[in-house]
């Protein structure tokens, strides 16, 4: 798995240790809650996906998975490259932007360059393409998509730099699962410790 979210309570470890040497059953419930919240987190970080990023394909919210490192550790999160931009946005980035790597421009789809679900195609996926300038003065690819289309249309914007606002899926969903965790593992220490 790429970049993700640790669960881990501040101290908890320290605290395990101290308590197995007490209670066993202790640890045993502690280990049951971190498996319990990476499981919530999990869930909580697809139901967000879902809700504040626009799906197209559902690749991102598929890729999103959960494993338990150790008994006490959890991790979520996503292996695609671009996981990392839909979290945080451009704000890392120099310039807080995003800019072409290998050319002078990004190709910015418009809607007769997506299908119908509203995934992009390539710009070279079309024939008899060519760049214009169009009525505000930015530069547009345009062409056909068969050689049935009678007319070229707007593809692509053509633009140097771009700002992304990030969604911050992992972190609302660790916002908002954090605290029944840590009320759960209190609950599992005091149960055990009467």
């Amino acid at each position: 798995m790429g970049r993700g979210l640790d669960l881990e309570v501040k101290g908890l470890k320290e605290t395990v240790a101290a308590i197995d040497k007490v209670s066993p059953a202790a640890k045993k419930k502690l280990e049951g809650v971190i498996q319990w919240g990476t499981s919530r987190l999990d869930r909580e970080v697809k139901i967000l996906a879902t809700r504040k990023v626009k799906v197209r394909s559902g690749r991102y919210r598929s890729s999103i998975t959960a494993e338990l490192l150790d008994n006490l550790t959890g991790r979520v999160g996503s292996n695609l490259e671009y996981a990392g931009m839909i979290e945080f946005g451009t704000k890392h980035l120099p310039g807080g932007v995003l800019k072409p790597r290998n050319s002078r421009f990004l190709a910015i789809p418009l809607d007769a360059a997506k299908t119908a679900a509203g995934v992009p195609r390539s710009p070279k996926d079309y024939i008899d393409t060519f760049v214009k300038k169009g009525p505000s003065g930015n530069l547009i690819i345009w062409g056909r998509k068969d050689l049935s289309t009678p007319d070229p249309v707007p593809l692509f914007a053509l633009v140097t730099q771009v700002t992304i606002k990030g969604r911050g899926v992992f972190r609302e969903a660790r916002g908002r699962i954090s605290p029944t965790i840590v009320r759960r593992a209190q609950d599992a220490i005091a149960e055990v410790t009467r």
